[in-house]
């Protein structure tokens, strides 16, 4: 049985996801182990976590969200993740599903980000401002997250350790939704985000015990529960404490995850890192774009 995209159709006023591949513009489309680009072997792994996951009765409805992800395109980003080894691919999705269904995420999607939060986002929003700007060149979303104000015992004033944890999936949540909605929109794969982590202005005093534990929660959701969701990070503006920072975080994730990720100090050498994925009027000026200044 060879595993078809086409024989997974999700019918939604916007398009065919089933007809979808990765748009020319995109690296991805002719890398090996994406959709359209699978070795024999890794095609035999693909069949063999389908066959897994049929066996199983194992429902992946939350796990593909809504607009439904294909079913194909899901399990390959849970093979991805785990080196196309189907046992342990299958492994991270029964553990997704428990995940789900242990946050209600269902329920968890019906609320406002106040309600999640408990407190008004625009307070959080003063000690960590954090965004979407719109679009890369290939149409995945960028988000950028300033952490030069964030200090956990002041945002603990106003909510809780478990509220942000359960906020970040929220967010998550929404930006998995969003993607699919661009994929359908641009008629073209849409299935990573890029990131933009501004730690200038850090000081030593904010990395905290909580601060730690919130990043250590935060990494581990991330990894565990959205694999392949980033397609590539940039920090930016790293202070000198910023070595200490990674020492301590770079263990808890994977290789290909670290892979992804590119640590500038100086403006000269961010910038056109940016500008190389990221259209000029997307970027605000304070990034080295013409985009609406923050």
């Amino acid at each position: 049985m060879r595993f078809d995209a086409t024989a997974d159709r999700d019918i939604t006023g916007l398009g065919t996801w089933g007809e979808l591949a990765y748009s020319l513009e995109d690296p991805r489309h002719v890398l090996e182990g994406f959709h359209g680009q699978l070795s024999e072997p890794q095609e035999g792994a693909l069949r063999e976590l389908y066959g897994l996951v049929e066996s199983l009765n194992l429902d992946l409805t939350l796990v593909r969200g809504q607009p439904a992800e294909p079913l194909r395109l899901c399990l390959l980003r849970f093979l991805r993740a785990n080196g196309f080894n189907a046992p342990k691919a299958l492994a991270q999705l029964e553990e997704n599903v428990n995940f789900r269904d242990r946050e209600n995420v269902v329920d968890l999607l019906q609320q406002k980000a106040s309600d999640v939060l408990g407190c008004d986002p625009e307070a959080i929003n003063r000690y960590f401002p954090h965004w979407d700007f719109g679009e890369d060149r290939v149409g995945r979303p960028v988000l950028c997250k300033q952490y030069g104000g964030f200090v956990v015992s002041e945002l603990l004033s106003l909510t809780t350790m478990e509220s942000m944890v359960r906020s970040h999936v929220w967010e998550q949540e929404m930006t998995l939704r969003l993607m699919r909605r661009r994929s359908l929109a641009r008629g073209a794969i849409v299935d990573s985000v890029v990131v933009i982590i501004d730690t200038g202005g850090m000081a030593m005093r904010q990395v905290t015990a909580d601060f730690i534990a919130l990043m250590k929660r935060v990494a581990h959701v991330d990894q565990a529960m959205y694999p392949e969701l980033l397609g590539q990070m940039f920090i930016i503006n790293t202070p000198g404490l910023f070595t200490y920072v990674w020492k301590m975080f770079a263990p808890l994730l994977d290789s290909r995850t670290r892979d992804k990720i590119k640590i500038f100090s100086r403006p000269r050498d961010w910038q056109p890192a940016l500008l190389e994925l990221i259209p000029a009027d997307v970027l605000p000026p304070e990034y080295g774009g013409t985009g609406v200044p923050l």
